[in-house]
């Protein structure tokens, strides 16, 4: 399984593309990853690779938390653009904020 380190907003957002990228998961930033399952129900990770992920989004949080970030906005940017690039969304797609 691939490490990550935590460190920087790069580091987060590489951490979060490299969950749809490499795992093709759409993201929950709250649903622990034991929980993740395939359309078969069978789980995306084995106890020990949910337990490390679980704790690299806990470094997220705390890293964002410390340099005052959200990190729900992080992860929806990256979101926005996977989708974008998947097509479920238009290349001209603007995400509007009341």
């Amino acid at each position: 399984m691939k490490t990550y380190e935590i460190n920087s907003i790069q580091s987060i957002k590489d951490f979060f593309q490299s969950l749809y990228t490499d795992h093709n998961l759409l993201l929950d930033l709250d649903l622990p990853f034991a929980d993740y399952t395939t359309e078969e129900n069978v789980p995306c990770f084995d106890k020990e690779q949910a337990e490390y992920l679980d704790k690299i989004m806990v470094e997220c949080f705390e890293w964002c938390e410390a340099n005052k970030l959200d990190v729900h906005e992080i992860g929806f940017d990256i979101q926005v653009a996977e989708f974008k690039k998947r097509g479920f969304y238009p290349a001209d797609f603007e995400f509007e904020t009341a």
